[in-house]
């Protein structure tokens, strides 16, 4: 009727993710606030002037962050490019619940920073807080997760064709494999946790208990990165970059180690070589398929540029275009990354080249992810809101990637020349000029990145709050 609202008329399952949206951009920005903090505490002229008291609060904070930032904000994005999926039945009201779980999971873990003496634990890959209340949280979003992909279409696709362009090909089939590797992950946790010694208690503890698992949501990581590559090559380019039959290949390698994450959890996790198994398996597992794909997704780009009507003068409108741009970014930082795992073998110690691996890595998957979710907000009937904000969508991937970047070297800098990891403060000992060098370039990097993680949640309010303002004046 004349005169009353007229909104984008979303299925149950684009309402459903559009709440897991909510509560993955909720996690990247209180993620991102602590991740500044986290940085103040590394950047020696900062950090010298932190007294000894205040070190065991950034390390609450560098807990919270890390599951905030990596955790929530990566599992909700599997989830919401999971309920893209065509499905032949409507979801049950059930997974409204299941979200409730979710969102209260991560405000609980969130709310143990307040604890004063819960102690922090440096395990890897899941930091933690020894808390029942941040464990609680913690698993309660885990198996918040898993239980979203406990559907139909996790291994049979429906009819319809999926809105977000390369879910129903390619990209749906990535998909679906990173959705099995979580569950398998959550499989590895339970394996660890059945086979961990009752004796065993903090940081051997939770190190035991996290490092089969942590390794294989790596896999699930890369699995859903490469699924915002194809989702982000088909909305550049109009066509499918890499054909659903080669995808589907490369998507059978990569799922092989994690399938060994059970079992090896459930054969002990104190054995000789459980340790190095899990290292082997994500060390080899991971960089051949993606070298692969991303290869083969760069011969696209190449093609498509030499069959335009302008032969590689069509390469402009492609730089200009925030999906592409999305693309490349997270294609550099990938490689980054596997340049910088390559050197951490050159340092024996734990140093601060292993997060600069790391973060590279990690950075690559969040900004496809960013750059995914305007094309997502589009299929929703929200485009960028205006020019100005779109040209900001071209550049934001790359300021946030750039940023990644740099503070990635400078982790690298200052690791190369023995500078600790997980020491905040007063705690840090920078006993050499490369150590301070490579600290405060971390730091730069770190203030890109972070006016990055601005610029990407400016362009989506403002084309939320626009949408919503257009379609009230219908």
């Amino acid at each position: 009727m004349p005169g009353q609202p007229s909104y984008p008329v979303l299925s149950t399952d684009s309402r459903l993710a559009a709440r897991w949206l909510i509560l993955a951009l909720a996690a990247i920005t209180i993620g991102g606030l602590f991740a500044l903090g986290v940085l103040i505490a590394r950047v020696p002229i900062f950090a010298e002037h932190i007294p000894a008291s205040m070190s065991p609060l950034f390390e609450r904070t560098l807990a919270v962050h890390v599951n905030l930032a990596f955790g929530v904000w990566f599992y909700c994005w599997l989830v919401v490019l999971f309920l893209q999926l065509p499905q032949n039945r409507d979801t049950g009201l059930i997974h409204r619940a299941i979200q409730w779980i979710a969102a209260i999971g991560v405000a609980c873990f969130v709310a143990a920073i307040a604890l004063p003496d819960a102690p922090m634990i440096k395990s890897n890959y899941v930091p933690v807080l020894d808390t029942p209340l941040f464990m609680g949280g913690l698993l309660a979003f885990w198996f918040a997760v898993a239980l979203t992909f406990l559907q139909p279409r996790l291994v049979r696709p429906g009819s319809a064709m999926a809105a977000l362009p390369g879910v129903s090909g390619s990209a749906g089939s990535a998909i679906r494999v990173a959705g099995l590797i979580y569950l398998l992950a959550m499989l590895s946790f339970i394996g660890a946790w059945k086979t961990t010694p009752d004796t065993h208690t903090g940081w051997p503890f939770y190190e035991l208990l996290f490092w089969g698992a942590g390794h294989v949501l790596q896999f699930a990581n890369e699995a859903g990165m490469l699924a915002a590559w194809l989702i982000l090559l088909t909305h550049a380019l109009g066509s499918q970059p890499v054909s659903r039959n080669v995808v589907r290949a490369l998507l059978a390698v990569l799922i092989i180690p994690p399938l060994a994450g059970p079992v090896l959890t459930f054969m002990g996790v104190t054995g000789e070589h459980h340790y190095d198994s899990f290292t082997r398996l994500m060390q080899w597992g991971i960089f051949p398929v993606v070298t692969v794909m991303l290869v083969l997704c760069m011969t696209a780009c190449f093609r498509n540029t030499q069959n335009a009507p302008r032969g590689r003068g069509a390469l402009r409108p492609l730089l200009r275009h925030p999906s592409f741009t999305g693309f490349a970014a997270s294609a550099f930082l990938t490689v980054t990354g596997f340049v910088l795992g390559g050197l951490i073998s050159l340092v024996p110690e734990s140093t601060t080249l292993i997060p600069a691996h790391y973060h590279a890595a990690i950075g690559a998957v969040t900004v496809a992810y960013m750059a995914v979710t305007f094309v997502l907000l589009e299929s929703w009937g929200i485009p960028i809101a205006s020019e100005r904000l779109r040209r900001m969508s071209v550049w934001q991937p790359l300021l946030f990637g750039v940023g990644q970047f740099i503070m990635a070297l400078g982790f690298a800098i200052a690791g190369y020349h023995k500078a600790a990891r997980k020491v905040y403060g007063a705690d840090q000992q920078v006993r050499s000029t490369g150590e301070y060098v490579g600290l405060v370039i971390m730091g730069i990097g770190g203030a890109f990145a972070i006016v990055g993680g601005v610029m990407f949640l400016i362009i989506v309010i403002r084309s939320y709050v626009v949408a919503r303002r257009a379609n009230r004046a219908v």
